[in-house]
């Protein structure tokens, strides 16, 4: 059995107090990054995706068929249980906004109540410190934009952090823990990394490799029951085990993985470091060496969990857009880790040593003052970000929506906000529920073929992305918002794909 000062961990308990104040102040700040959206625009989503859900789950709720185009099923959504449960409050009509919304800070309030259980976890007595961690991670800005972006980031995130909780408990019930990781995969396919740390966790649990067998078997039954089932059901909707997404981002971004690997993975790992994270890595480093010096050894587990899960990203995705969206489900099990290694150092420090005082204030004071600064930087981005959507992409498919023939088909890169407005015909240039797009993604000369195969009435997309088929187009509508401008981006246009365009020498060209 392993040393672990988490062996006498008997199940999350948090006080009644600590609940309350974490339901307070989730709500605080879940409806303060809302509020501030609606000063600066309006309610809305910061990224196309999360219109991709609202499709599906639309249809799901309308039809009881799984679709994004009327009547072709695809495999578009990479989370099927989140687009399920969007589709709940379809069902009991209500208000998509508010539903996803609250399904977010359902999310976040349950990453504060588990964070701090696991945090508690520790032999280790500082008064209310389990609240102080609650209140650190529903203040945290990546999580707060992630419960409000209407995607199932935090949510992936949450089940991550209850699988390691899941490991705290002991003895622990390894098939729970395999059913678990297997419900992940249902929110995105990376949910099978977690077996990684729970290979580590029965290694050093158990004692005797027969007890480690019997619980490696409990934990891929568990697995396989939920995968199967999923591989399943993206094999009857698309032909293959896997989302169209899984391949599709990868083809698109697959110039990027020209850069060194290295530099990939830092960027990765940055993301984890912009804002409250930085203050919480000497933590981070003290446990990591504790995992030796006090044979901590499940928790070396999730710490290379963390790289091998980054690694991955950086090696097949290596994108950092949207804040780091990819790379916020190792965020949470960084903070929490990096809270128990400041918790262990500040033990160590903590005497009657008038600098050793000093420190420690410090650092609670810099981290509560960083945390905050960058709350107030988060709601600002996290309102631009939803102003940019909704006047480029949202903006645009009511337009199509008003003012094209019904029975256009519209050849678009962005199709979250365009299927769920427009309610026209789609082709989706980046093959999310066009997967025959997939192999021509980067070569425009082959998609100007393919539009013209498929009779294309409308071409919809930043000019920038496919300059050699636009720069011979003259645009019909453009949105001229300044916010993308003054973001560094450009306007979306829609551009009228015509026999004369198809065939002018410039565009052959």
């Amino acid at each position: 059995m392993s040393n672990s000062v988490l062996t006498s961990f008997s199940g999350p308990y948090v006080s009644k107090l600590t609940k309350f104040l974490l339901v307070f102040g989730s709500v605080i700040s879940v409806a303060g990054y809302l509020f501030w959206s609606q000063a600066v625009k309006r309610t809305g989503f910061p990224l196309d995706d999360a219109w991709i859900h609202q499709t599906y789950a639309r249809n799901l709720a309308q039809s009881g068929e799984w679709f994004f185009l009327p009547g072709i099923r695809s495999a578009g959504s990479t989370s099927p249980l989140y687009t399920i449960l969007l589709s709940l409050g379809y069902l009991l009509e209500l208000n998509p906004f508010f539903w996803t919304y609250i399904l977010g800070w359902i999310c976040l309030l349950g990453i504060a109540v588990t964070g701090s259980a696991v945090f508690e976890a520790f032999e280790i007595s500082i008064p209310k410190s389990g609240l102080w961690v609650g209140l650190f991670l529903i203040f945290e800005w990546h999580l707060v934009w992630a419960a409000v972006s209407g995607m199932e980031t935090l949510l992936f995130a949450w089940f991550v952090l209850l699988t390691l909780s899941c490991t705290l408990k002991k003895p622990v019930n390894w098939f729970a823990t395999g059913v678990l990781i297997g419900t992940s995969v249902w929110l995105r396919p990376d949910g099978i990394t977690l077996m990684g740390p729970i290979v580590f966790a029965v290694y050093f649990s158990e004692n005797g490799w027969q007890k480690r067998l019997k619980a490696i078997l409990l934990v891929c039954l568990g697995v396989f029951i939920l995968v199967a089932a999923y591989a399943s059901f993206n094999s009857w909707l698309g032909g293959n085990i896997l989302p169209n997404t899984f391949t599709a981002k990868q083809v698109e971004y697959l110039e990027l993985q020209k850069l060194p690997i290295w530099v990939r993975l830092a960027a990765q790992i940055k993301m984890l470091l912009i804002g409250g994270g930085l203050l919480l890595l000497p933590g981070f480093v003290f446990l990591f060496y504790s995992t030796i010096r006090k044979n901590l050894w499940d928790w070396l587990g999730w710490i290379l969990w963390i790289f091998g899960y980054l690694f991955i990203f950086a090696w097949r995705l290596p994108v950092t857009y949207q804040h780091g969206r990819y790379a916020m489900p190792t965020m949470v099990i960084y903070f929490v880790i990096g809270m128990i290694g400041m918790k262990m150092l500040g033990k160590d420090l903590r005497s009657n040593d008038f600098w050793n005082r000093i420190i420690i204030k410090g650092w609670v004071g810099a981290t509560a003052l960083v945390l905050v600064i960058f709350w107030f930087l988060g709601a600002n981005a996290y309102s631009q970000d939803v102003a940019v959507i909704e006047t480029e992409m949202v903006n645009t498919a009511k337009w199509i929506q008003q003012n094209t023939p019904a029975d256009s088909l519209i050849a678009a890169h962005d199709i979250g906000a365009m299927g769920y407005f427009s309610n026209r015909n789609l082709i989706d240039l980046a093959g999310l529920v066009s997967p025959d797009v997939i192999p021509i993604i980067r070569d425009q000369n082959k998609l100007s073929a393919y539009l013209n195969q498929e009779e294309a009435d409308y071409l919809v997309v930043f000019p920038g992305w496919y300059p050699q088929i636009t720069n011979c187009l003259e645009p019909l509508h453009v949105t001229n918002g300044h916010l993308s401008v003054n973001a560094g981006g450009e306007n979306m246009a829609v551009y009228s794909w015509t026999e004369s365009n198809k065939k002018s020498d410039k565009c052959q060209n």
